[in-house]
């Protein structure tokens, strides 16, 4: 049985309407998460930008220095180019995870179809598999949160080179969904992390919850939705 750190969207909400006339209204949390993806897309662009254009000053000094010994040492040259060849796929690497422009949905596209194409967009970074049961959910806000919440998790799987995710969602009745991986990059230690906040709060908006499981091999995040 495996152990879960639960985040119930009722109970949230109970707290909710509690706090929030006296902390903040729902429209502005709501502004502050829908732009928080745009802003990390920004964030990315500018420190990859830069690190990238060290590495390629590093690879041409490199190819610079290997011309320069040349046949005077096949053994350094030989290092060098490896060396190279290193630093190229670092570039490459980055250049990927560089790669965080936000998606818009397109004209009448459906939610099974903007989730795959989120997917997919991560998918170029590292392994990922999508399987979907149903169509798409009965409520809008339903399938804003997926969005928004898969788009979020995935690019946490991303910066933390999980290596590989599966997806699995169930629109039979309301949304069941199940992301997992074989790393432990959505393993919960201690407090709650921001990426899980964020997912939290997102969920808790179209009052749904999010449950952190460690499993045998991996970890796993489920996902609930009216």
């Amino acid at each position: 049985m495996p152990h879960g750190v639960d985040h119930e969207g009722g109970d949230f909400h109970a707290l909710w309407d509690h706090l929030a006339p006296r902390v903040i209204d729902e429209r502005t949390l709501r502004r502050l998460l829908d732009g928080y993806p745009e802003e990390r897309s920004a964030t990315g662009r500018a420190f990859c930008g830069d690190v990238l254009e060290t590495l390629c000053a590093i690879v041409l000094e490199l190819e610079v220095t290997e011309r320069g010994v040349g046949a005077k040492s096949v053994k350094i040259s030989r290092a060098l180019a490896e060396l190279r060849a290193h630093v190229c796929s670092a570039a490459e690497t980055l250049r990927m995870l560089s790669e965080t422009d936000t998606l818009a949905a397109e004209n009448r596209e459906s939610i099974r179809a903007f989730v795959t194409r989120v997917v997919a967009r991560h998918g170029a970074a590292f392994d990922t598999h999508l399987a979907w049961i149903g169509g798409d959910p009965e409520r809008t806000e339903s399938g804003r949160a997926l969005v928004w919440v898969v788009d979020e998790l995935l690019h946490h799987l991303r910066s933390r080179l999980a290596g590989s995710a599966s997806l699995d969602v169930d629109t039979s009745d309301g949304v069941e969904a199940r992301l997992s991986t074989p790393s432990g990059a959505l393993a919960v230690h201690s407090g709650e992390p921001e990426w899980l906040l964020r997912c939290r709060l997102r969920l808790a908006l179209a009052a749904g919850s999010i449950q952190v499981q460690q499993l045998a091999e991996g970890t796993c995040v489920e996902i609930l939705l009216p």
